[in-house]
């Protein structure tokens, strides 16, 4: 493994549905059962279980055009991670990986699993189905939760570039952001 500028290079080797992330700081993180769960305009996101923890996490890949682009999203990736807002959905891990075949620099990012329907733009979905609208204690709840939790990310010199309705999870009536479309 080859340290960069702060950042962590790992090798990715896949075995099947296997991801297996390593670096010089760790044992092996083995990810088993991926499956694709969407794509997005950043990367692909995967479902999974990392070995050793047997909860289901998500996996998302970002490919990156270099790696100069790879450690400046590490970089902003991690210091999200320091973050510790309850209305925000920190990772729980982030790898750099690089696929020696076709030298593809990838960011790899581990955040807790959520299970659907958990985000707001499944709810309004669900809402305009049963032609249903929401309350205005809902909206006072959510506009509040996620204002404290961008003003929060905000006073860390963090934006979210890519704040939409399927980037805000709604678990136990706490409205949460992710995926802050980092430069």
């Amino acid at each position: 493994c080859v340290h960069f500028e702060g950042s962590l290079l790992a090798h990715r080797v896949e075995f099947g549905r296997s991801f297996i992330f390593t670096d010089s700081m760790t044992q092996p993180s083995v990810v088993t059962d991926m499956e694709i769960i969407g794509r997005g305009s950043q990367g692909v996101s995967y479902t999974g279980t990392v070995d050793g923890v047997q909860e289901k996490c998500v996996i998302k890949v970002i490919e990156c055009a270099d790696l100069n682009y790879a450690n400046l999203l590490f970089q902003q990736l991690m210091k999200l991670k320091e973050l510790d807002h309850k209305n925000i959905i920190v990772p729980s891990d982030v790898y750099i990986t690089w696929k020696e075949d076709s030298s593809i620099v990838a960011v790899n990012v581990i955040y807790p699993f959520f299970p659907a329907p958990c985000t707001l733009e499944h709810i309004i979905a669900e809402k305009i189905e049963n032609h249903s609208s929401f309350t205005v204690s809902e909206i006072q709840r959510a506009v509040g939760q996620l204002v404290d939790a961008l003003s929060f990310a905000f006073n860390h010199s963090l934006l979210h570039l890519n704040l939409k309705p399927s980037n805000i999870f709604v678990f136990n009536e706490q409205f949460m952001v992710r995926d802050f479309g980092l430069p």
